[in-house]
């Protein structure tokens, strides 16, 4: 999670909501297997929150419902990641 030049680890909604950041990035099996709930609870809370969800596999993204989340394979490069955020942090329709 980044924002305000900070950076955190949270796993729950609640924990995102009180940082505050500009992006998260939440792996899809974080609380149970629940990551992409977690990501879709925190952004009805923090206006514009970019998120990235790790996922194992491509398709493993189409059955999250989540189409306004940033979708990245875990073996993702550094810089992929790091694009990922950006891409993440400057939606406009978030």
């Amino acid at each position: 999670m980044i924002g305000n030049g900070l950076a955190g680890e949270c796993s729950s909604a609640r924990c995102i909501r009180a940082l505050g950041p500009d992006a998260t990035v939440l792996d899809s099996g974080i609380a149970d297997g629940k990551g992409v709930q977690v990501c879709l609870e925190a952004r009805e809370s923090v206006p514009g929150l970019g998120c990235v969800v790790l996922v194992s596999y491509p398709d493993e993204a189409a059955g999250h419902g989540a189409g306004d989340c940033e979708f990245v394979l875990r073996e993702v490069a550094g810089h992929g990641l790091v694009e990922a955020v950006r891409r993440a942090a400057a939606r406009e329709d978030q």
